[in-house]
């Protein structure tokens, strides 16, 4: 964030219900559709008319969903390592059950999974991981996550209809991602023609965070182009 901020945009990097500091209601509706619809309340309600939509992982999803049916399309789209643009096997799935193990081991080897360097997960990362996701309500939320994605979001694909829009976009995608592996990439690269595409080498599923020059050095490239600041 404070790359792009440098750079002269104004960054907002809200937590969706279920996540983080965010609320925790048993009752909410936790899939990428609710999570769209939040982040155009959201953007409503903060008076943003045309931001640009950032999302990574699930959040990719969100972001495209959001794109697709908030008041007016925004003037550009990231993507990092995106679900639900394409549909995705079940071993892929299978995987965001690693997100439900909170226990040191079990949050260790998730954050291990997300990274190419296991160096980058330290003790203080791992601390933190479990304090927000054992938080009142966390686990129930992440066990509504892990449900719609393991049988809801194959349903919910948006690759077409992006690919329709029209709205630029960039897709970046991490040459050693284990969560969504290349081969998703590559498919998610032909279902956008028209996008930009660039593969970030030796980091895994969180580019921005391995590598958060190249990451920023990629967004401002083409949101330079796109909606110069």
């Amino acid at each position: 964030m404070p790359l792009l901020a440098s750079a002269g945009y104004h960054v907002f990097a809200p937590d969706l219900p279920g996540h983080g500091f965010a609320s925790k209601e048993h009752d909410f509706p936790y899939g990428s559709p609710a999570f769209a619809a939040f982040t155009n309340e959201l953007i409503s309600s903060l008076g943003l008319r045309t931001p640009v939509l950032v999302g990574t992982s699930l959040g990719g999803h969100v972001a495209a969903l959001a794109a697709l049916t908030g008041a007016a399309p925004p003037p550009a789209l990231v993507l990092i390592g995106a679900s639900g643009i394409v549909t995705v096997d079940r071993q892929t799935i299978s995987d965001t059950a690693r997100a439900l193990v909170l226990t040191d081991t079990g949050v260790r080897e998730k954050l291990r999974f997300v990274v190419a360097d296991p160096d980058l997960v330290t003790d203080e990362w791992v601390r933190e991981e479990l304090r927000i996701n054992t938080s009142p309500g966390a686990r129930e939320a992440a066990s509504d996550v892990e449900h719609y994605v393991r049988t809801q979001l194959n349903d919910d694909v948006v690759g077409s209809a992006l690919a329709a829009s029209g709205i630029p976009t960039l897709v970046l995608w991490g040459e050693r991602d284990q969560w969504m592996p290349l081969d998703v990439g590559l498919r998610v690269h032909e279902a956008l023609p028209k996008a930009e595409w660039h593969i970030i080498e030796n980091v895994g599923h969180a580019p921005f965070f391995e590598r958060p020059d190249l990451f920023a050095k990629r967004a401002v490239e083409f949101l330079a182009e796109k909606c110069p600041v």
